[in-house]
């Protein structure tokens, strides 16, 4: 059972939580604005790529143990001998590329996979504090990185140096570390014995599942960036980078911090009340949504200019409309990840993701298939906005998906129970 504290001491880690909450998305803002402004496109395709290999990278390493820990408070057998052993060897191919290669390309994007183990251990330990209602170091654990990310990236330029922003994803996440070695306890879960009468096969499937799930959410969270690189021209690639941080990131900040907070508490609640919760939270972020782009196409418009010494052209009317569509379905999924974590069974958490996985495959496979019949090289504009409109049908797509197999568990379908 989660350890009981005080209302009073609750409600002070819930603020301080989402201070630091805060303080690490608008450092993750402000990294990106200034490598939007300061770096080469090689150097920022090059730290994306980065950026989306260890973040989609750590949810296999983790076989969905972060949310058995939030779930059940431990982790099965097979989920340790599966970290285990793909830690010893990610270990063993980054000594192997050190030790036999001097190029540090290599060795850079070797340390990217001790990045990824690193800031998986960071995971698990934020899963611990989540837990117990300890919000405040579960979000230190959790997203410490975008801290640090915007320390070292402010470092980097007043050295003036592009190739060392090369290194930049490697050195911030090995640079947590030291969280690490003060969160000892994350280390203990390996050692502990699990009762006789614990269900291992049932948390393993469900760790399974959720980590099908965080994969295809973090995939739809980064892949349209990864896909930037590819079908946008560097003045298109960075307008669209201003629209991710100006318009969508605000939305999906509040979405994503009322998860973290409510996934726990939903675990423990009635259906009928969380059911309540959730359509006053969808309810919500329509019109939060809509205040939030209004807010933004005056920033991005207006305020943003002032501070990049690269011009950037304006966002149309009709570009803000899409990306409000693409904002307002981000923090939806949000919500209804959340929901899905908390209330569905192994098989019917089966069938959503395996539809979900289904439907970013084929998207991935055919959009990938349409990039050169799509985007012309000759028509920047009519780029962004069809890359926004793809975007967006992708999102209401998962929406729609979404929404079936919420609907299907209210209606009591033996499947979904």
């Amino acid at each position: 059972m989660p350890l009981r504290i005080s209302k009073r001491s609750e409600y002070r880690g819930l603020t301080l939580s989402f201070i630091i909450y805060a303080l690490a998305s608008f450092s993750l803002v402000i990294f990106d604005f200034i490598a939007i402004d300061s770096f080469e496109k090689s150097s920022l395709n090059e730290i994306i790529k980065q950026r989306s290999i260890v973040l989609l990278t750590f949810p296999l390493l983790l076989l969905g143990s972060d949310y058995t820990i939030v779930k059940f408070g431990k982790i099965s057998t097979f989920q340790k001998r599966w970290i285990t052993l793909l830690i010893i060897l990610f270990l063993i191919f980054v000594v192997f590329a050190i030790s036999t290669s001097y190029d540090f390309d290599k060795i850079n994007y070797s340390l990217i996979f001790l990045s990824v183990v690193v800031y998986a251990f960071c995971v698990l330990g934020s899963s611990i504090y989540r837990r117990e209602s300890k919000f405040l170091k579960a979000q230190i654990l959790l997203n410490g990185w975008k801290i640090l990310l915007l320390i070292l990236g402010l470092t980097f330029i007043i050295s003036d140096s592009q190739i060392l922003s090369a290194y930049i994803i490697p050195t911030t996440f090995l640079g947590l570390i030291l969280l690490l070695i003060l969160s000892p306890r994350v280390f203990l879960l390996f050692f502990e014995e699990n009762k006789a009468d614990i269900n291992e096969q049932a948390i393993t499937n469900y760790g399974l599942l959720m980590m099908l799930s965080s994969f295809i959410l973090v995939a739809g969270q980064f892949g349209d960036q990864f896909f930037s690189t590819i079908a946008l021209s560097d003045q298109s690639l960075r307008k669209y980078l201003l629209i991710i941080n100006t318009f969508v990131f605000p939305v999906v900040f509040f979405g994503t911090f009322m998860g973290f907070i409510l996934l726990p508490k939903w675990v423990n609640m009635s259906e009928s009340q969380v059911r309540k919760d959730f359509n006053k939270i969808l309810f919500l972020f329509t019109f939060v949504s809509a205040l939030f782009c209004l807010i933004s196409y005056y920033i991005a418009n207006y305020l943003a200019p002032l501070f990049f010494d690269s011009p950037i052209p304006p966002i149309t009317p009709f570009e803000t409309l899409v990306i409000y569509i693409i904002a307002l379905m981000r923090s939806f999924y949000s919500v209804f990840s959340t929901y899905f974590g908390a209330r569905f069974g192994n098989k019917s958490l089966g069938y959503l993701v395996i539809s979900n996985l289904i439907f970013i495959i084929l998207f991935s496979s055919v959009l990938l298939i349409s990039f050169p019949v799509l985007f012309d090289a000759q028509n920047e504009d009519r780029n962004l906005l069809l890359f926004l409109c793809v975007i967006a049908f992708f999102w209401v797509s998962r929406i729609a998906l979404s929404m079936f197999f919420y609907r299907m568990s209210g209606f009591g379908r033996a499947c979904f129970r």
